[in-house]
């Protein structure tokens, strides 16, 4: 195996776990917040966001990344650092697999 076939794969399994995350997330968020207006918003940004991970959409990966690194941000100032650690995983995750993406050129 290359090297650039070890990333591809790693790249995979990043982009699988973290849509698998962002499911158990939106499945967290509705038992967490019961069937609420709170509840069904916060399930449905992480349902859609997984959704945009698995079709490789490079905002999706945006998206997640942003989203992660508040949540790092707000777990560090209320001294929650299981939390911020998990959110930043997110946030390390999204920002190697939009890295691997393959972007194409318009041509010219």
């Amino acid at each position: 195996m290359t090297g650039p076939q070890l990333i591809t794969g790693v790249a995979r399994g990043a982009n699988w776990t973290l849509a698998t995350l962002l499911f158990a997330g939106a499945l967290g968020s509705l038992l967490g917040l019961g069937v609420t207006w709170l509840g069904v918003a916060a399930g449905s940004l992480c349902f859609l966001l997984a959704l945009g991970a698995l079709w490789r959409k490079p905002i999706a990966y945006l998206a997640i990344a942003t989203l992660a690194f508040f949540s790092t941000a707000a777990a560090m100032q209320q001294g929650d650092f299981a939390i911020a650690a998990g959110s930043a995983g997110l946030f390390v995750l999204a920002l190697f697999v939009r890295s691997q993406l393959r972007i194409p050129r318009p041509l010219a």
